[in-house]
């Protein structure tokens, strides 16, 4: 991987595990739990450098290590460590039943990127997401496609840290960081008329700006990719560096 990538995914990762609240759990909502598992395994998928994922659902805590966009062991909280093999069906039925317990039947989970606490061989076994997927018969992209994910990614890494709650909204499934109360302004923004009109727009800038609103968060911005929504708070004085970082991501 080349440095500039590697620092960049560094940056990420940092991100999401010192942000917001809940340990910087991020929650992921969908229109029914194959959905959601889709959306989580679209999660394991941005993973290169070996990280843990830990699921929390309705169900039972799993966590997940992952490395090179491969699962290489799954720890649920009340049984056995199961370490899945892409040459045994019998092991992916079984991480797919243990997802599907943590889930619960619920459509909503949080999901936080953690250190993973040991060291990790390259060669070590383990299976990719994206044979999973296959095998699960589910969609990987999780209503997003690798070109969005890259952008969300490029800017989330640049103004993560002038964002004090975000929401996107992307087909069944919805992604959120932050605050209930700012998230709720957030959602109500993303169903207004402004959203709705950036979406129908063509063009690759599709950025608008509303506000002031709390001491907290003056301002709140929507932004359109492809039929995504991208729905912000946005720290004092930090609306500027905002736009531009949304516009240097689509560069």
């Amino acid at each position: 991987m080349p440095m500039d990538d590697r620092s960049a995914l560094t940056e990420r990762l940092r991100r999401l595990a010192s942000a917001g609240g809940d340990d910087g759990a991020r929650r992921i909502r969908a229109a029914d739990t194959g959905a959601l598992l889709a959306a989580i395994l679209f999660e394991a998928d941005t993973v290169v450098m070996p990280r843990q994922l830990r699921i929390v659902g309705a169900g039972p805590a799993l966590l997940l290590d992952v490395a090179s966009r491969r699962v290489l062991r799954a720890l649920p909280e009340d049984g056995a460590a199961l370490a899945p093999d892409p040459g045994d069906a019998a092991s992916l039925e079984g991480l797919r039943d243990m997802l599907t317990a943590t889930l619960g039947g619920a459509a909503e989970a949080r999901v936080a990127h953690l250190p993973l606490g040991r060291d990790v061989d390259p060669t070590a076994p383990g299976v990719s997401v994206a044979a999973l997927a296959e095998s699960w018969g589910l969609t990987l992209t999780g209503g997003r496609d690798r070109s969005e994910a890259e952008v969300l990614d490029r800017f989330l890494s640049a103004a993560g840290a002038a964002l004090p709650a975000w929401l996107m909204l992307s087909g069944e499934v919805r992604e959120s960081l932050g605050d209930d109360d700012l998230l709720d302004g957030l959602a109500a923004l993303g169903e207004s008329p402004l959203a709705a009109a950036l979406k129908a727009r063509r063009g690759a800038w599709r950025f608008a700006a509303v506000g002031p609103y709390t001491e907290e968060a003056p301002h709140r911005a929507v932004g359109a990719l492809g039929e995504l929504l991208f729905v912000m708070a946005v720290a004092p004085g930090k609306l500027a560096e905002v736009a531009d970082h949304w516009r240097r991501a689509l560069a």
